[in-house]
């Protein structure tokens, strides 16, 4: 076998890039469409007795705040799938790009993180649609620093607004929330959005990497484009005229790496919406497609 440092070869692209395909298929093919819960699942179980919880007016519930949950989720996994598509397309047409690779892989752990924390199968209905509104709220909030930023006002209609989520989970609904000595948002029933290190960092560790957020850090240096992270990709090469040049490389543990963690973002928080909804057959597909990548990505 070729050292870890060697530059990737087409026997690599040809042996990694099959698996990886038809893992993003199963996936994409399995989560596409409505998220009807099987009779007697884990989640239709929830979704009856998250209904019926009352809100402060008396009135129940019903099937909208659990149901976003479960849409939601679906939505970051979609999100999770497509850039480890974006990196699967790179290894065919481009496989020495590891900058990019690593920029689409770290999007999708983004996206995994969020929908495998929604998607605990550990927590019940009212937890879960506690975390959906943290999530909601935290992005909520980056949107309104980035149009105070730009000079606009943040509207209606193009994404949630603070104060309007806030009406929904807590006046409305009547869930409690934490706050502040200045009135800040602190968590809602105990759940709290955290940052986006430590949201893959959660992630990652639940998976078995250690440590944790260490691949996370990694990849967000060719988002960041860091210059140590440029500097990486190129070796110092001697040219005829005697001057030294810096070349590409790629080496192929670095392609490797990248791979790995985009099939994790697909596979771990599909595995946990499949096990929720009840469709067993789905997930031992996956199972399988999982197994067939592990055996492929082998350095």
């Amino acid at each position: 076998m070729p050292a870890p440092d060697a530059p990737i070869t087409i026997g690599d692209v040809l042996r990694w890039h099959g698996p990886v395909g038809h893992l993003l298929t199963v996936a994409h093919r399995r989560t596409t469409g409505p998220w009807n819960p099987l009779w007697r699942s884990p989640a239709a179980r929830e979704a009856a007795a998250t209904a019926g919880l009352r809100r402060p007016d008396g009135t129940a519930w019903g099937d909208a705040p659990l149901g976003s949950a479960y849409t939601a989720a679906g939505l970051l996994i979609a999100a999770a799938v497509e850039h480890a598509d974006a990196a699967h397309r790179l290894l065919a047409s481009s496989p020495a790009s590891s900058l990019a690779l690593d920029t689409m892989t770290r999007a999708a752990l983004e996206a995994a993180a969020q929908a495998w924390w929604l998607l605990d199968p550990a927590i019940d209905g009212r937890i879960r649609v506690a975390r959906l509104y943290a999530l909601r709220r935290a992005s909520a909030s980056a949107l309104e620093k980035t149009a105070a930023q730009l000079g606009l006002a943040s509207a209606r209609g193009y994404g949630a607004q603070t104060a309007d989520l806030d009406h929904l989970y807590e006046t409305t609904l009547g869930m409690t929330v934490h706050r502040g000595p200045k009135g800040g948002f602190v968590d809602c029933e105990g759940q709290s959005a955290g940052s986006y290190t430590g949201r893959v960092g959660a992630f990652m560790t639940g998976i078995g990497v250690d440590p944790g957020s260490g691949p996370y850090a990694y990849f967000c240096g060719a988002s960041h484009a860091e210059l140590w992270r440029i500097q990486e990709r190129h070796r110092e090469a001697p040219a005829a005229d005697g001057a030294v040049h810096l070349v590409p490389h790629a080496p192929r543990a670095l392609i490797h790496t990248a791979l790995s963690a985009s099939a994790d973002a697909v596979v771990h928080p599909v595995d946990r919406a499949l096990y929720l909804l009840g469709r067993t057959a789905g997930t031992a597909e996956l199972a399988h497609a999982a197994a067939q990548v592990r055996t492929a990505l082998t350095l």
